[in-house]
């Protein structure tokens, strides 16, 4: 079969160029048309979805000849039709217009094929296919396709740019017109123009209006999407379901459109809104809707041809307890509120909310104008039998009321993201619900929401019902050391506990306990170092009838306080010599005791004669979590929930765990803080005959450490955050030919598909992660990675039950987002003397046994096909960042009490990168408004935050603003709030920048790193530098420590090391943070150890472009000057090399101190300008001429010098390493311990003892000289770590007396050695900034 094409010929020979158009407009693009050219543009190979297709069929005879005239008539008359686009040479894109375009005809004749029909359909899918060059007008093509007795049909394809859907019914119209003429109608007159709409656009007050779109939007966190981004879709033609509405339903809307006052489209548009509340979960949706966007005032738009359609948001809130008809007229009153604003392009409106995409989702009411009459004569006059058509959207969802004496609903759906039975049945929900709406019209939404046909019936998700044993946990621990009792229990470090051993002290603890009157109702603190007697003290306050309270080592005393005096704690237990604050925390009504040896071995018990009236109602801990109003809250955890949670372990996780591992007691590695109830995962394991390593604190917060250890011990089960699994998993944890892990545990936080997949696809280790809030005792939901090809939080435990329902408390439909709430045996008591807040939270459950409660959660989850729950965020404010739950409340009451805060907001934003950060917003109190002021506010609100906030609750960000913006409704315009500015710097320059600048962007999720920004700076913190460490390994193939990180912290600095391959962390010059040129250089003087790399946490107080210098000592890398007076020339010298000439500022810690003075004095006696002497906890050797053991006592020299290394070492001291100290078995501990000196080569830490020795060998000699520069002494108040405090008196008018400037004291709450820790610098450095800024200001004036 052959099939014949005759193709329109231009007029001039087919062997010449044709001539360039003469062009003659240039016009700008309309809102909608700069949306599709953008979508047109994006993938040139892809189908264009906004391709709009008409085919015409007319009876024979058909004159070919004036159809193709009068289509001609049709691109002579509108000059839109032959518009091209342009955009590469213009700062926007624009339309140009040709005078004349050749007819772009095609013509096929199908009159003896017998598969017409088919040929037909190929011709209609070839031309829908093609696309259009946008450049290249017209965008608008004509096929003809002879039928023969048939008769024949027009094929009209154009694109969606060009005209809309109400042009289209008019360019019908006219085309037949013409055609019945002849091929033109001289009778019509002559046409309005798309031009004079673009110059009515263009007399808009477009600002006022963008205005209009932000306090519509205001107040959203998000839009409403229902299918994944668009960039990960492809374009595909839509599927599409329609449903007429059944009989007298479309006279029932329309009375209820009349009754409630508003109009039928707020009816229909309300119907849609429920539906996307229904496939979301969200109380308040977006979704998008067409709008005619034909001004009435400007004459003649009904009759012009052009795309004059818009497409803007419309915002819905969705209160269940709102009535029908009062919701109906709220809908229509906010919509109402834009009408003057809907030209208004949808990608400004988008930009100016600040959110992101607003929606995925389109709503269409088809209004375009239709004379049925006229069209009918035409059709009889040209022989048209019918007209078959349509368009698409590149939205998954495209939701089309058609009105007509019954309205007919057409839902266009991707059938990439929905199935044909999904759409049919979201079409069939929304006629459920209209009709809901109409018979309910004077009744609660929620009420007709239960009333529609279709919804799901109550149901639940229920874990296996079993019956709990009667014994309790610590009669359970008793009978495993019973049984086993010469099993390793416990190991940290060194130190193992046999099962016997650890039974005996818990029982000898618990004795002492009850010895002191606490018993069943009281409350004990623990604030004990990480190791094993804190897992014994927990199991002995346990065994004594009370409830034990953790202590994280990272809380500050003032927290602590704060817990203790809200859970009405008796007693808090700390270790001999605790760094604790005893008369802070005494002052909470605690009574403070010492946990020491002999406590330890006071005469025991058993477990049923310790506490003979245990029932698991008991209360087992309090668990204190963040709280929004600004104070942490306990929340009671009883016996119950924990009994039960080991019952289920058994089953579902040791015994599969111990079936893959036979014949022995597993290893278990306890890395959690105790002060997360995630901590109780291990604690199960030793009951039940697991060995238990305790990993102390710096080696669970070093991953690469971590793995190492790991290895070594061949570990079976971890308990990890996901976050430290990622970093794990960089680390090797996985690695081939090396030991892997029988089971990881995750909890905490969301699982991202990086460790799903890996876990799961690895043949030895398996990943099994547990959901639950602290509310329900741990764990309620669990799923293994073997079972779900994505991450999954699983199905309820044991004796637990978890429910899906939405803000009405309705179970949602399958697959629909949800908050989910918990019932069973896990719940908890409630929060501790906040009885509101537990009724709030824990309510009446309206699908169990009447007087049974269940917890609302907050948590949003989804229930998959295969029964399984997904996790998708939170419902409030509450954000889990690093696995740490976090009121912003709390963070922002903190912020908010320093008195030069006027008002603070504190939110969790997702930064470019994809992370979440918590950020500080502060509006500077009346006064402290001023530039000066200005200048410190937010490193005095940073040091209040790391003072009373543990380090996760800490901005990561503090931006300060003018003022809060709000919304309408007076609610935080969470949207105007600005994310951090990305600083200005030099980019990184070469392979080593480049590659640390990406390191530093992916870890902090930051746009842009500079080569002179500083880690710490841009918002890392430990858990941070830990990952990027790793990262960095990875990279440069070469060991790096999170300490080296701190001593080079720069993107520059770091990156020269790496390159270099060199460690030049004792060099005597080491730059801790590159200048601009933004004030003097900040000079650092090295302590006895010789290290300045301790001074890098000032960097993130003083701001960008101060230069710091560390002077480290010359002892750390060869001969040193033989006194005083030599080593204060030599780093005068060091000094003039880097910085010729002053002005300075000079710092120095402890023996540093010493040299900072004598140095100023130096440099003023040769003419030159100390700004500033800062001195950190030192007295003078005049003062106190006793300042160590003599230079002659080489021994105890020796000592004191290791004892240094000991400690800074944080870690627990082995039985056979004791008093006095051998040098090597000191070095030969620490280097196999961990921890910060474990990756120090056997002659760095010899020269960091030696240093020490030479340093404090010469502080004797130390003299000075009168300064002039303003000096502050910093004094430490705390006796700690074998060091007293100094007499504040006595240490200030010893530094007094040599100084002949301005001089002041500052008292520092903390121990000798902690003086750069991060709570000291948080004191230091916001003083330190001032002190610069204002000598500065004063030496500029001078």
């Amino acid at each position: 079969m052959t099939t014949s094409t005759t193709e329109a010929q231009n007029a001039e020979p087919q062997n010449t160029e044709p001539a360039e158009p003469e062009i003659i407009d240039v016009l700008p693009l309309a809102p909608l048309q700069n949306g599709l050219l953008f979508h047109a543009l994006a993938d040139p190979e892809a189908l264009d979805v906004y391709t709009m297709q008409s085919t015409y069929r007319f009876a024979a005879p058909v004159d070919v000849a004036a159809l193709r005239q009068a289509c001609a008539s049709l691109l002579e008359r509108h000059p839109i039709l032959r518009a091209g686009f342009a955009h590469e040479q213009f700062d926007t894109p624009v339309q140009f217009i040709p005078a004349a375009v050749p007819l772009p005809w095609r013509q096929l004749d199908l009159s003896a094929d017998p598969h017409a029909g088919r040929e037909l359909e190929r011709l209609q899918v070839d031309e829908r296919q093609a696309k259009f060059e946008m450049s290249r007008p017209p965008l608008i093509r004509f096929a003809y396709a002879d039928l023969g007795s048939e008769g024949g049909a027009l094929v009209v394809t154009n694109h969606h740019i060009l005209i809309d859907g109400w042009s289209d019914a008019l360019l019908v119209t006219e085309l037949l017109r013409h055609y019945r003429a002849g091929g033109r109608d001289q009778a019509l007159g002559e046409p309005a123009q798309f031009r004079n709409y673009l110059q009515w656009l263009a007399e808009q007050d477009e600002q006022a209006a963008r205005g209009v779109w932000r306090d519509q939007l205001a107040g959203l966190a998000n839009g409403t999407l229902v299918a994944p981004e668009a960039a990960e879709r492809s374009a595909v033609l839509p599927e599409v379901v329609e449903m007429d509405l059944p009989d007298g339903l479309t006279d029932a809307l329309i009375a209820l459109a009349r009754t409630a006052r508003v109009s039928i489209n707020t009816v229909y548009s309300l119907g849609w809104s429920l539906a996307l509340r229904r496939l979301t979960g969200q109380d308040t949706v977006v979704f998008g809707s067409t709008v005619s966007g034909r001004p009435p005032e400007l004459a003649g738009v009904d009759e012009m041809i052009g795309l004059f359609l818009n497409t803007v948001p419309v915002v819905t809130e969705l209160d269940p307890h709102t009535r029908v008809d009062a919701l109906l007229r709220q809908v229509q009153a906010r919509q109402g509120e834009s009408l003057q604003a809907q030209f208004v392009g949808l990608s400004t409106i988008q930009q100016d909310a600040g959110i992101g995409t607003l929606f995925d989702t389109l709503y269409v009411m088809r209004n375009t104008p239709e004379d049925d009459a006229a069209l009918d004569r035409l059709s009889a006059d040209t022989g048209l039998l019918e007209i078959e058509g349509g368009d698409a959207t590149h939205y998954p969802l495209t939701f089309i009321v058609h009105p007509g004496d019954t309205y007919r609903l057409i839902l266009a759906y991707q059938g990439e993201q929905f199935s044909a039975a999904v759409a049919g049945a979201l079409v069939e929900s929304v006629i459920a619900t209209l009709a809901a709406l109409a018979a309910h019209a004077q009744a609660p939404l929620g009420t007709a929401l239960a009333a529609a046909a279709g919804q799901p019936q109550s149901s639940k998700l229920a874990g296996t019902a079993r019956q709990l044993g009667e014994e309790s946990l610590l009669a359970l621990l008793e009978r495993t050391a019973a049984a086993h009792p010469q099993r390793p229990a416990l190991i940290d470090g060194a130190r193992t506990l046999s099962y016997a051993e650890l039974w005996t002290e818990v029982s000898s603890i618990a004795g002492w306990l009850r010895a002191q009157g606490l018993g069943p109702g009281s409350t004990v603190g623990l604030g004990l170092p990480r190791g094993n007697r804190f897992v014994a003290a927990i199991f002995a306050v346990m065994a004594a009838g009370a409830a034990y309270i953790p202590l994280d080592a990272a809380y500050p005393d003032a927290r602590a306080a704060k817990m203790f005096a809200t859970a009405g704690a008796d007693a808090v237990l700390l270790e001999p010599g605790s760094s604790r604050d005893a008369t802070r925390l005494a002052a909470s009504g605690s009574k403070v005791l010492v946990l020491d040896d002999a406590a330890a071995g006071h005469a025991g018990a058993g477990a049923a004669q310790l506490h003979s009236g245990y029932t698991h109602a008991d209360t087992a801990y309090l668990m204190f979590t963040s709280g929004s109003t600004g104070e942490p809250k306990g929340v009671s955890v009883p016996h119950r929930g924990l009994v039960n949670m080991l019952a289920n372990h058994r089953r579902e996780i040791f015994d599969p765990a111990s079936s893959r591992v036979p014949g022995r007691p597993l290893v278990v590695a306890h890395t959690v803080s105790f002060a997360f109830d995630m901590s109780w995962e291990e604690l199960f394991w030793l009951i039940e005959g697991h060995t238990v390593h305790v990993l102390d604190e710096a080696l669970r917060r070093d991953a690469g450490q971590m793995v190492g250890y790991l290895r070594e011990h061949r570990v079976d089960v971890i308990n990890v955050t996901p976050s430290v699994a990622s970093a794990l998993l960089a680390e090797g944890l996985l690695a081939a030919g090396t030991h892997h892990p029988a089971l990881v545990l995750l909890g905490g936080e969301a699982v991202g598909a990086e460790v799903w997949d890996a876990l799961r696809a690895d043949p030895v280790s398996e990943g099994y992660n547990l959901y639950g809030p602290t509310e329900y005792t741990i764990n309620a939901l669990g799923a293994g990675t073997g079972g779900s090809a994505v991450p999954v939080v699983g199905g309820p435990i044991e004796n637990t039950e978890a429910y899906v329902l939405d803000s009405a408390l309705r179970p949602v439909a399958e697959g629909a987002p949800g908050e989910l709430y918990l019932a069973g045996d896990g719940l908890a008591h409630g929060y501790v003397g906040r009885a509101a807040l537990t009724a709030s939270r824990f309510i009446a459950n309206p699908f169990g046994v009447p007087g049974t409660l269940m917890y609302r959660t907050g948590d949003v989850v989804s229930l998959d096909a295969s029964g399984q729950l997904r996790f998708h965020g939170r419902s409030d404010a509450q954000v889990k960042i690093r696995g740490y739950r976090i009121e912003p409340g709390e963070v922002q009451a903190v912020l908010a009490t320093d008195p030069r805060v006027g008002s603070a907001a504190v939110l969790a934003r997702r930064m470019p990168q994809g992370h979440l950060a918590l950020i500080g917003y502060v509006v500077p109190a009346a006064g402290a408004d001023t530039e000066e002021a200005r200048a410190g506010l937010l490193d005095a609100v940073r040091a209040r935050a790391r003072r009373e906030l543990p380090d996760y609750m800490v901005p990561a960000h503090l931006v300060l603003i003018e003022k809060l913006p709000l919304t309408p409704n007076t609610k935080l315009d969470v949207a105007a709030l600005p994310l951090p500015a990305p600083s200005a710097g030099r980019a990184p320059a070469g392979a080593a920048q480049i590659a640390v600048a990406e390191v530093f962007s992916t870890v902090l999720g930051v746009d842009s790193v500079h080569a002179e920004d500083d880690f710490y700076v841009l918002g890392g913190d430990s858990l941070k530098a830990m990952r990027a460490v790793s990262l960095l390994r990875a990279r440069f193939e070469t060991p790096l420590t999170v300490g080296a990180l701190a001593a080079a912290s720069t993107v520059e600095l770091l990156a020269s090391k790496l390159s270099a391959g060199t460690d030049s962390s004792f060099d005597m010059v080491l730059p801790l943070a590159g200048g601009t040129g933004a004030g003097a250089p900040l000079y650092c003087f090295h302590p006895a150890g010789g290290l300045g790399w301790s001074y890098a946490g000032l960097a993130g107080h003083l701001g960008r472009g101060r230069e710091i210098i560390a002077l480290q000592s010359p002892r750390l890398s060869g001969p040193a000057p033989q006194d005083m007076a030599a080593l204060r020339d030599c780093l005068v010298q060091a000094i003039r090399q880097r910085h010729p000439r002053g002005p300075y500022h000079l710092l120095g810690w402890s023996f540093g101190a010493h040299l900072a003075h004598m140095v100023a004095g130096a440099l003023e006696k040769q003419g030159d300008e100390v700004l500033t002497l800062s001195l950190l906890d030192a007295d003078t050797v005049t003062a106190n001429p006793v300042q160590g053991p003599a230079p002659d006592d080489a021994a105890a020299l020796e000592q004191e010098a290791l004892n240094f290394l000991l400690a800074g070492a944080l870690r627990e001291l082995p039985q056979w390493l004791t008093s006095p100290y051998r040098r090597e078995e000191v070095l030969e501990f620490l280097a196999e311990a961990g921890g910060v000196w474990s990756h120090f080569a056997s002659d760095k830490l010899e020269a960091i003892l030696d240093s020490y020795a030479y340093s404090v060998g010469l502080l004797p000699g130390a003299r000075y000289d009168r300064v002039h520069a303003d000096t502050r002494l910093y004094t430490a108040t705390i006796s700690r770590h074998g060091v007293a405090a100094s007499d504040p008196a006595r240490a200030a008018a010893g530094w007094a007396e040599h100084s002949a400037g301005h001089f002041a004291q500052q008292l520092i709450e903390a121990g000798h050695h902690e003086m750069t820790s991060p709570a000291a610098l948080g004191v230091i450095g916001p003083q330190l900034r001032e002190d610069l800024a204002r000598a500065e200001a004063e030496h500029a004036g001078n």
